[in-house]
């Protein structure tokens, strides 16, 4: 009896639309990516320890500020009724540095001032102006993320040696993890802030509407918010949350739009919405 080949993905195609190495319609690659285990490279224990050391350090360091913004927010917002404060890199930085002491550190954790450099000559007052500005604000949440770190957060966290983050030679990296967190968080607004939209149409609606009718008024609505339309009904329920759901700013074109510019003006929003 005859054995069937296998056949490869790659020979699906007949062999006149088959394409090979040497064909002139595939680009070229100047480089390519190969993944490989990071013992194929290290081969001294010791600084493969000291890199496992560090991954798990900045691992733990992540985990602890994506909990705290969360936390922290939320509790400048239901319960101190403020508004919230812009995230930057900034911000997420001194953040970071705030949970490393908090990770190494039983008591309660001291107010850390800001160390000021002094403008440099010919510096415009404008200038000057706005940097003294940035950095009131800057002190300004640091000593309310200090505040609440010893209040709230502190006695949330592990005080084993387990849970304790050491910065040695990490700070460069954590420079790159605020980063990577601040363009998580607006990447997060950007793309879920019409699924939040969504979702509180259908709370709203869903006592008066049901079944088809509930998911074309909720669409409608939602289509009508995000393109600047609030060309809503009287009486229409959506109407007195409108200026809780919808930033307060002038939107150019479309929410679409706005909200690859400002997201984090929407981060209020998706709160009241949630």
């Amino acid at each position: 009896m005859r054995r069937k080949r296998k056949v490869e993905s790659n020979t699906l195609d007949p062999p006149s639309k088959r394409l090979n190495d040497t064909d002139d319609r595939i680009p070229k690659q100047r480089y390519r990516i190969v993944q490989i285990g990071l013992q194929s490279i290290v081969k001294n224990q010791a600084t493969k320890d000291r890199i496992t050391k560090c991954v798990l350090n900045l691992h733990k360091l992540a985990i602890q500020t994506y909990q705290f913004i969360a936390l922290y927010l939320t509790h400048v917002l239901q319960y101190k009724h403020e508004s919230l404060p812009h995230i930057d890199e900034e911000f997420v930085q001194d953040l970071e540095r705030l949970i490393v002491k908090a990770s190494l550190t039983r008591g309660n954790i001291d107010y850390e001032r800001l160390s000021l450099r002094k403008p440099k000559e010919g510096t415009s007052e404008e200038v000057i102006e706005k940097k003294d500005n940035d950095n009131v604000i800057r002190l300004v949440n640091r000593f309310k993320m200090t505040n609440f770190m010893n209040e709230h957060y502190h006695s949330l966290m592990v005080t084993s040696k387990q849970g304790e983050i050491n910065n040695v030679g990490l700070s460069q990296s954590i420079n790159f993890l605020a980063k990577e967190v601040l363009t998580a968080l607006n990447n997060n607004i950007q793309e879920h802030y019409e699924d939040y939209l969504l979702r509180f149409c259908k709370a709203v609606y869903s006592p008066t509407k049901t079944g088809k009718e509930l998911k074309i008024a909720c669409s409608k609505a939602k289509r009508m918010i995000m393109k600047c339309d609030h060309n809503f009904e009287a009486g229409d329920p959506l109407l007195k949350h409108l200026k809780s759901i919808v930033p307060q700013h002038k939107i150019e074109k479309s929410i679409y739009y706005d909200l690859k510019v400002n997201q984090q003006s929407y981060l209020p929003c998706m709160f009241y919405m949630n």
